[in-house]
């Protein structure tokens, strides 16, 4: 898909990449509007709705050869159903910085069919998000983790990419060296 101007899929609309490339100096996902799938963004993307990189139980890597932006009202949906990044657990590649500002939602899956859902060891991490000009210093508004039985699920920000990592349950839940 190519266009001239900027792109926009708005309230209900989705856009599915199946390897595919988004071709457009911008590209907007309006509050309601949906984009998934594996492929690449070739401009700015700017998440107000809901951004998830490959599909509904099937992990994969969207791209952004541009600057990626959240807005207070955007979802960045990440599937976790193993530790391999692509092909067991999503990733979103940015190029450019990237502007966090929206909610992180984790989902585990069962890439074997089953029932129960990944469940990640103790020491786990995962490169879920990563942009070559680095976060600007931004965070997440909010994250949306799924409960682990043996440990916690805690996001990470380095300067140029988001990690999620396992840790053994802990009273210090602000990092800060005391118990809460």
């Amino acid at each position: 898909l190519s266009a001239t101007h900027g792109l926009a899929v708005g309230a209900n609309g989705v856009v599915t990449l199946d390897g595919g490339t988004i071709l457009s100096s911008s590209l907007a996902v309006e509050p309601g509007g949906e984009l998934s799938g594996s492929g690449e963004v070739v401009g700015d993307l700017t998440n107000g709705g809901l951004v998830s990189p490959g599909q509904l139980q099937s992990p994969g890597m969207l791209s952004v050869d541009g600057d990626y932006e959240e807005t207070g009202t955007s979802e960045l949906v990440i599937e976790l159903g193993g530790t391999v990044a692509e092909a067991e657990y999503d990733v979103l590649e940015i190029t450019g910085t990237a502007t966090l500002d929206g909610t992180l939602v984790v989902e585990f899956i069962d890439l074997g069919g089953g029932s129960g859902g990944f469940q990640p060891s103790l020491g786990a991490t995962f490169t879920i998000l990563t942009a070559d000009a680095g976060l600007g210093g931004t965070v997440f508004r909010s994250a949306s983790l799924p409960p682990v039985g043996n440990g916690a699920l805690h996001v990470v920000y380095e300067s140029d990419r988001v990690l999620l990592r396992m840790d053994p349950f802990s009273a210090d839940f602000d990092s800060d060296g005391d118990v809460d």
